[in-house]
Order: C-alpha cells, then structure tokens, then sequence
C-alpha cells in the first residue's frame, strides 16, 4: 500500500501558525507622566509659576515709571534690602502671585491627564487623621534633621562656584527676610508657606509622583520625584539637595496614608515655621544656642521622632487589593476600598514621646 499522502487528504505536517493563531499581548496600562513627558511638563509649571512672577514685578516697574513716582524707583544700596520700595513690594506679591499660576497650571494638567475624578484620585478627597497626627509629630525631627543635613552639605555650593565661576547668588535666607520686610509677617507666612505647600505637592506628590512610580517603580519613581521638587528650588546646590531629600520623606507620608493633605499639611508647617522664624515672630535662639550646647542628644532624638513615626506609619499603611502600582486610590467606579493595616501603638507612642523629650531639649 502506497504510504504517500492523497492530494485530497489533510497534510501530516501542519504549520504551526495556521493552525494557531497569534494573540497579541494587550499593553499594560501605565500612568502618566513618563520621564520625558515629566520634563516637558514641569518646564511649562516652571513656566507658568516664574512667568507670572516676572510680569507682576515688570508692570509694577513699568507702572511706577509712567506714573513718575520716583521714591518707588531709587535704590538705596545693594542686593534685595537696596531694591527701590515700589519694586520690592512687587517683588513679594509676585511670590503668591506665581504660585497661584502654577496651581492653576496643575490643576488644569490633572483634570487633563488624571481626569474627572482627579481630586478623588490623588487623595485630595480623605483625611487619615491618625497619619495626619503623625506626620504632625515627625515635623521638630523633619525641621532639625533638615538642618543638620544643610550645615552638612552645604560646601558643595562653594565647590559649585569654583567649578562652574558662577558669581555668588545672594544668601537666600537674607534675601527673603529684606523682601517682606514692609509687609505682615502674617503674609510671608501665606506666600512661603500656604502657596508652596500646596502647589508643589500637586505638582511634585499628586501628579509627577503618579505616573513616575507607576512606571519605574517605588524607588526610581519617589527618587524622580523628588528630583524634580529639588529642581524646581533652584538654587543654592545645597538647597537643591536638602528640598529633595525631604521630599523623599514628604512622599513616604503620601504613599503610606493615600491621603496628599498629609504631606500638604507637613510642607506648610515646615515653610511657615521657617516664614515666622524669618520675620522674627519666632526666636531662634534656643534653637541655636541647644545645638551649641548640647548637639548629640538633639540629633538622637530627632533621628528617633523620624524613625518611629516612619515605623508607625509603615505599620498602619493604607491599600487596596489588587492596587496598580502608582494608583494609589481605588478608581471610583471600582467597588474596591481601602483598607488599613491595623497601627501598632508602640511605634506611635515611642515618636510621641521622642517628640516630647526633643522639644524638652531645644527649650531647655
């Protein structure tokens, strides 16, 4: 019998792709911004925030001159305490002013990228209060590690100017003291401390944060993020460093309570503090003189207040099953909850206490 296949039979041999067919994998969804939409993006905030600082003080100037109001525009000596009074005053309503064009420019991109339920999907639309009282204990050892860190790093701003030649910028915390000098100390608190609070967690937790952590991971995408917070400073280098570093924290306390009120909150303490320390409405001094006298303790107790409330924080986290990696709020629609980890009081009853004996120190 003939072993050769009739013409009309089924072949023997079968090639796989047609008898199979090729299913395409369906791409994963990943939030947005990406790295490079990130820098396009955080140009255009940078944009809008300084833009609308530079056109307040450049129609105050070109008012002034119309007008002829010449005391406005004579200047008494150098750097910002020198600026003709009509110009610093410009100078210090464009803060609040710039900051209120980089809100508007956050809010329009979240509506835009986020979505509808933006508010409810970066954690505007919940209050954790006991993350909440927690980040409001970490803030004296945020406040003095931060400072410590500062006084560390700050050589790197002279090795910046020789390397580069740049001339010196001016000292920052000079600088701000002379621009409010003739407003309310109740106002340098609102430009310094309100505006930057908010804002910058829009831009830097709610939305950069999203889509960066989203698509390379916690650790990459917290780092960018903050990257982009410490850039968004500007300058001193050391600055820079330090408002990154911090913003690392300020992120840990987002993505541990699901809530951005948390790290609103603790960036608005942090800026207005130091606001009411620059107007001389708070003293310094003990502040001062304790890290003279007695440095360690203070340090040891504030790496602990930071420690223990990072512990506790990590202990209760919120998150939901199932969750996407960046989405840190379930969808809406979703018929998903967030669920809490059960607090351990002992981490949040050691910060407290942390918190108490540091205070005890400064004062002392």
């Amino acid at each position: 019998m003939s072993t050769v296949p009739n013409s009309n039979d089924a072949p023997l041999v079968v090639r796989v792709d047609d008898a199979i067919p090729i299913v395409k994998p369906v791409p994963v969804w990943r939030p947005r911004p990406g790295f490079r939409e990130a820098c396009i993006l955080t140009f255009g905030y940078w944009l809008a925030l300084v833009g609308l600082m530079l056109a307040v003080v450049m129609v105050a100037a070109l008012w002034y001159a119309l007008t002829g109001v010449k005391g406005d525009l004579e200047a008494k000596g150098g750097e910002v305490a020198g600026l003709p009074p009509g110009l610093r005053g410009a100078f210090a309503w464009s803060v609040p002013v710039g900051y209120l064009g980089g809100g508007l420019f956050s809010i329009i991109v979240l509506r835009v990228i986020v979505g509808r339920s933006w508010v409810h999907d970066i954690g505007l639309a919940r209050v954790p209060l006991y993350h909440l009282a927690l980040g409001i204990v970490a803030l004296p050892g945020f406040m003095i590690l931060s400072d410590v860190l500062a006084d560390l790093v700050q050589p790197i701003d002279q090795w910046v100017l020789r390397q580069t030649g740049i001339g010196d910028l001016g000292d920052t915390s000079q600088a701000l003291p002379a621009l409010f000098s003739d407003f309310h100390w109740a106002f340098a608190v609102f430009a310094i401390g309100f505006g930057p609070g908010i804002v910058e967690e829009l831009w830097c937790r709610g939305f950069l944060g999203r889509g960066l952590i989203g698509r390379y991971g916690w650790f990459a995408g917290i780092a960018l993020s903050s990257m982009f917070f410490g850039l968004l400073h500007l300058w001193p280098p050391s600055y820079v460093l330090i408002t990154a570093v911090m913003g690392a924290g300020l992120h840990f306390a987002y993505i541990t309570s699901r809530s951005l009120w948390v790290p609103i909150v603790m960036h608005m303490a942090n800026n207005s503090f130091a606001a009411m320390l620059m107007m001389k409405v708070a003293p310094s001094e003990p502040l001062e003189n304790a890290m003279k006298s007695h440095p360690a303790p203070i340090i040891v107790a504030a790496i602990c207040v930071l420690g223990f409330t990072g512990l506790a924080m990590w202990h209760s986290r919120w998150s939901w099953p199932g969750e996407l990696r960046g989405i840190l709020i379930p969808p809406e629609t979703s018929n998903t909850d967030l669920i809490a980890r059960k607090p351990d009081w002992i981490y949040s009853v050691a910060a407290v206490g942390f918190c108490i004996a540091l205070l005890g120190l400064v004062l002392a």
